[in-house]
């Protein structure tokens, strides 16, 4: 929602689960068996880096395995080579490195992040009935 206002309560704390997902997209706490709203950021600011750069932050592939994945998610800094390239701004980059953030505790919320800069824009241009997004 524009607003950044729940559709799901979000008011359950950490808690334990039992790793569900798509490892490639699987934020690091969701490895060590938590879950809370900010790792499904961390699954959008991967796919964020994706749709601006054309490839994954963290995924190669052809190169990497489900274990090269969790180590370069857990301990490596994201790949922002092709979303350069691609001729992101500096603030869509930012953006994305804040929903990479590695600790939970330093990553956007779903507000923060809806509130950013960079991605406000397009929140105020689609409120306005100025952004119309098609299927080409």
């Amino acid at each position: 929602m524009p607003d950044g206002s729940e559709l799901i309560s979000t008011q359950v704390s950490r808690a334990a689960m039992q790793r569900a997902g798509t490892p490639h997209y699987m934020a690091p706490e969701v490895y060590a068996g938590e879950y809370g709203p900010k790792a499904d950021i961390f699954s959008i600011g991967c796919m964020a880096v994706e749709m601006l750069g054309g490839a994954h932050p963290y995924y190669v592939p052809g190169a990497d395995d489900m274990e090269s994945i969790r180590r370069k998610i857990v301990s490596e800094s994201p790949n922002f080579g092709d979303i350069f390239v691609a001729g992101a701004s500096p603030q869509a980059v930012r953006l994305c490195s804040w929903m990479l953030e590695k600790r939970s505790e330093g990553r956007a919320s779903a507000k923060e992040a809806l509130a950013d800069v960079w991605f406000s824009q397009f929140v105020r241009l689609a409120t306005r009935g100025a952004l119309t997004l098609s299927a080409a």
